[in-house]
């Protein structure tokens, strides 16, 4: 379901759907939260609701979700910290929260996700510094976490900054290493 013209809250009840796999709802006019009965759902491999006007919090019971391979929530209002809880999320590929009034510090468990190959935080409001752990994460291809955010410290790789316009982050699952600062005040 996306780029449609569907408009509304995200049902409860898809929380009790146990054999759910995958949730694409891109581009869709949402309002609310994400329901807590979501993170329970353990099959799920892909859960996706990027610009979607989706407010509140990631919740810590996100860890539930053990399957996730893939999660965008892209462009919409959630605010509060990232859960430390994501880092019980072993099989993840690609993470991508940019874009929303997310804050607080990079933590730890993200450095934790062995597979990760993909991961964008720009355009938040993520303070502290740059983790020297993330160079040990020798799965991950792409890192973007300027554009918005404000670091400190020294970073511990080479730079590649990527300023031109990105393709559906599926692209960067091939492609070798970016790291983007662009427009961090470090």
């Amino acid at each position: 379901m996306s780029n449609t013209s569907l408009h509304g809250t995200i049902p409860p009840e898809l929380g009790s759907v146990s054999s759910l796999v995958r949730i694409l709802m891109d581009d869709i006019n949402l309002s609310g939260t994400i329901p807590l009965e979501l993170w329970d759902l353990t099959n799920l491999d892909t859960f996706s609701m990027a610009n979607c006007s989706i407010t509140g919090t990631i919740s810590p019971h996100i860890g539930n979700l053990s399957k996730l391979t893939l999660l965008r929530l892209d462009n919409n209002q959630l605010n509060g910290t990232i859960p430390s809880e994501i880092g019980q999320i072993s099989e993840f590929h690609l993470l991508s929260l940019k874009g929303n009034n997310i804050s607080g510090t990079l933590p730890l468990a993200l450095t934790t996700l062995a597979k990760l190959v993909f991961l964008d935080l720009s355009a938040n409001q993520l303070t502290g510094t740059v983790l020297p752990e993330f160079s040990n994460m020798t799965s991950l291809v792409y890192l973007m976490i300027g554009a918005g955010n404000s670091y400190t410290g020294l970073l511990f790789c080479t730079l590649h900054v990527h300023v031109e316009p990105r393709p559906d982050p599926q692209y960067y699952l091939q492609e070798q290493f970016h790291l983007s600062l662009v427009y961090s005040k470090i």
